[in-house]
């Protein structure tokens, strides 16, 4: 019985997960040795996208994922600073401008959806910023197709998440090396200070049920984040994991990222391709007209208000925030309030326009 069992489980599990981590490690390795931003999460999602298409059958397990975006959360959440809460007062002019994007980008990209022969419900949703599995779940109860629902969401969260650090790369805009910002004496003060990391440790591992149980968006993720901001913020640790885990946990999200299009044949893939990219380009416009209307309006930088209003997602866009030096904090909230105005105004509003439509 069990040697039965064995070769189905490494068959199943194990070879794919073992050929994705690969994949992924030798495109992060690949982008890094360029200079790119963001160089273990985008070259392990283009090497694995790369494998999804070529019928490599890439696979990361939800656990595993799961683990890794709690550590990514914890490392983010490290980065919020004392008066923080002092601004959140000031950030009502952005959180305004994310409102109107959140209720303007449906309405106005689903004619385009629909020009390429997808239902009005499957346009609608496909055309959401943002919360795709909740877009998917609502869009599927309501008749759309759920498929191109969630390939056109995933194709918007990898082009967005190239799209705009690598544009800044190349436009001339500096980045700091988070990737080598810790030496291997701040490696063993991790190691050896077990009070400290076991309050981190908690932070991972309490951060994903508290975030279910109150309702936050991405909880794997968030959950943690907030955990480790509020420890942070009082004093309790002033520790983040080392780099090395952190570039490890961007090659398993970046992989997870790019095993999504597993099993997807090449030609639905890239019949979707087109509109779904014209759309996200369209998105990035509409933030980008956004962040600058309200930066002339609050003197806010350009692109820290581009980074919180392009509908990237929340791991992805809080990543490149701090491989671009911004504000994470910042970046974050505005991404974790953008999903819940999604997941919140997306069936009224849809209701709303489906009825008034010609």
């Amino acid at each position: 019985m069990t040697s039965a069992a064995s070769p189905s489980l490494w068959t199943r599990t194990l070879r794919p997960l073992l050929i994705t981590l690969l994949g992924g490690s030798l495109g992060g390795a690949a982008f890094h040795a360029i200079g790119l931003p963001l160089a273990w999460m985008l070259g392990s999602m283009a090497a694995v996208t790369l494998l999804a298409v070529c019928k490599a059958q890439p696979h990361i397990p939800t656990p595993l994922r799961t683990i890794m975006l709690s550590v990514l959360g914890v490392m983010l959440g490290s980065t919020f600073r004392p008066g923080f809460l002092d601004h959140l007062t000031d950030w009502w002019p952005s959180l305004l401008g994310l409102l109107v994007l959140t209720v303007l980008t449906p309405l106005l990209l689903s004619p385009l959806f629909r020009r390429t022969g997808h239902s009005v419900v499957t346009s609608y949703f496909a055309a959401a910023p943002g919360g795709i599995n909740e877009m998917v779940m609502i869009g599927g109860g309501l008749g759309g197709d759920e498929r191109t629902i969630a390939l056109v969401h995933s194709l918007r969260i990898l082009f967005v998440v190239f799209c705009v650090p690598i544009c800044f790369h190349l436009l001339g805009g500096t980045y700091p090396d988070t990737s080598q910002h810790q030496s291997s004496n701040e490696w063993l003060a991790f190691a050896n200070n077990w009070p400290e990391t076991a309050v981190l440790l908690a932070c991972m591992v309490l951060g994903k049920p508290l975030g279910s149980l109150i309702r936050l968006p991405a909880p794997p993720l968030i959950g943690p984040m907030v955990l480790s901001a509020i420890v942070h913020l009082l004093g309790w640790t002033s520790l983040h994991p080392p780099a090395v885990l952190i570039a490890i946990a961007q090659v398993v999200v970046g992989s997870a990222l790019g095993a999504r299009f597993r099993g997807i044949a090449a030609s639905t893939l890239l019949r979707l391709s087109g509109v779904a990219m014209v759309s996200s380009l369209l998105m990035i416009l509409l933030a980008m007209l956004g962040a600058w209307i309200v930066g002339q309006a609050t003197g806010l930088p350009f692109i820290l208000l581009l980074l919180s209003f392009v509908p990237g997602g929340v791991a992805e866009m809080s990543l490149v925030s701090l491989a671009l030096g911004m504000d994470v904090a910042f970046v974050a909230s505005h991404h974790m309030v953008r999903i819940a105005l999604v997941i919140a105004l997306a069936p009224p509003l849809f209701r709303w326009w489906y009825n008034r439509r010609p």
